[in-house]
Order: C-alpha cells, then structure tokens, then sequence
C-alpha cells in the first residue's frame, strides 16, 4: 500500500498514534523540587525584651532568656530550654526543663510555644542567612505566674566552644591588681544531655598570683553560659559564651588553688 495514496483521515489516523509514543520518550514534566527548610539543630540563646546587640533586657520580665538544645527535621522542631530569671522570687525554677515545639518554614520563620507554669509562651523569630548570627523575633506569655506581654526577642545560635582558648584574668573580687594567666581545653558534646545541656570537659591551666590546673568534670554549656560545680578545693571555672568571629570567652575562676576569697575574670580567645 503507498502512503501516497492514503486518504486525509487515514494520515490522521496515524499521527495520533504515534503521539502518545513522542510524549512517552521523555515528555512527562519534571517533579518539583524538595521543600528546604532552614537547620535549627544546636545550642540556643533566647534573650526576652532584647532586639539585639546594645538594647538591654526588659527589667522586670518574669523570664529574662531562655536557654538549650533544638532539633529540627523537615521543618518541625523540637526542643528544651532552661530559663533565667533576674527576680528575686522567680516565677519558675531555673532547672526546670521547659518543653518547646513549632516549626520553621523554608523562608525562616520559626515559631515554638511551650507550656510555662500553667502559662503558654510562644516565641517566633526569622532565621536567615544573615552574617550576624543573632536574628530578631517576639515573645510572649499567657496566663500563670511567668505571664507577659509581647516583646521583642533576640534569638541566637550558640556555636559548640570545642577547641583551646588562652588570655589574661584580672582580679575582681576583692579589688585588687592580681592576675592570671589562663589556657582552657574544651571539649564540648554534639549532642545534649537529657535537660537540654551541652557536657563540657577539658581542663584549666593558670599561672600568676597561684598556680593550677582544674580538670572540668560535670559541666555543662546551654545557650551561652558555661557552669560547673566547685572542685574539692572550692575552685571553679564558670563564663559566657560571647559570638562573634574569634569566639570569645568572658570567664571566671573563682578560689584557684593558692588564692583563696579571689575571683579573676577577663577575656579568652579561641588560639
């Protein structure tokens, strides 16, 4: 049979035969791609009634920050924060695990609440990819003892202060002119304890008005304070974590071997 001698609806005939095979062979459309949604998993800092770096803490709030460990996955988070209080009668313990859960969406919108005393907070904040790594949000609490109002809030997140830091401590406390030369070991964990809390190891060497070395069992690091119990001896190395590219941090040593009554504090930097 010749082609050219079919009829026009026998050419139709076949054309639409044959496009089902042309779509078939490589035609179908793309999938869309996978939602990303920002990370969140880390140790974190939550300072109420502070917009940022300079804007200082609301005095008064029932809750001054809120501190500890997220985890987030495909936009759901989850996490426990300890609070701080600058009251003198606190409307909750400060070593009470307070629960949180939220989300945070591909733009950066986090958002928890979490139960507060028979009270709800919610806490937002937008993450970004900002340089600086504190980003700014609100918080708020309604009903039971630790209530309050909006305000704003300053979210940030804390980078683990594994590695080995060096500096001088100046005495403080009594005011005197002492000093100490410092070099801190740290060995933060990857992956908080039960509470929220970050174990930290390592060990303290100082010289100077007294010399030592305190070996750091049973600390821990939440949001950007570092805290421990007092060695045998009474002494005891405490701090913050300050954020910034050098890593900071601001430390104490409070009764190092040989200087009993002192506490020395200062600067110390990541070598």
């Amino acid at each position: 049979m010749s082609y050219l001698n079919s009829s026009p609806s026998a050419s139709l005939q076949i054309l639409a035969l044959a496009l089902p095979l042309l779509v078939g062979c490589g035609g179908s459309a793309p999938a869309p791609p996978a939602t990303v949604f920002p990370n969140v998993t880390g140790n974190w800092q939550f300072e109420v009634g502070n917009a940022g770096p300079g804007i200082p803490v609301l005095i008064g709030s029932p809750i001054a920050d809120l501190s500890g460990s997220l985890s987030s996955t495909d936009g759901k988070v989850t996490g426990t924060l300890t609070s701080l209080s600058i009251s003198i009668t606190p409307c909750i313990s400060s070593n009470t695990d307070i629960q949180v859960s939220g989300t945070i969406d591909s733009a950066g919108n986090l958002s928890l609440t979490a139960p507060i005393a028979g009270g709800v907070a919610t806490i937002t904040a937008l993450v970004t990819t900002n340089p600086t790594p504190i980003f700014e949000g609100t918080y708020q609490v309604i009903g039971g003892p630790c209530a309050q109002t909006s305000v704003p809030l300053a979210a940030m997140e804390v980078p683990n202060i594994s590695g080995t830091y060096a500096g001088t401590l100046t005495q403080v406390a009594p005011q005197g002119t002492g000093s100490l030369t410092v070099k801190a070991t740290l060995m933060e964990s990857a992956t908080p304890n039960v509470d929220g809390k970050y174990p930290l190891s390592g060990s303290v060497t100082y010289s100077g008005d007294c010399s030592g070395t305190l070996s750091l069992n049973n600390y821990l690091v939440f949001g950007v304070n570092i805290e421990g119990v007092p060695s045998l001896s009474g002494q005891i190395f405490s701090g913050a974590v300050a954020l910034g590219p050098t890593k900071p941090l601001l430390a104490f040593i409070t009764e190092p071997t040989g200087c009993p009554g002192i506490v020395y504090n200062g600067n110390l930097t990541l070598q």
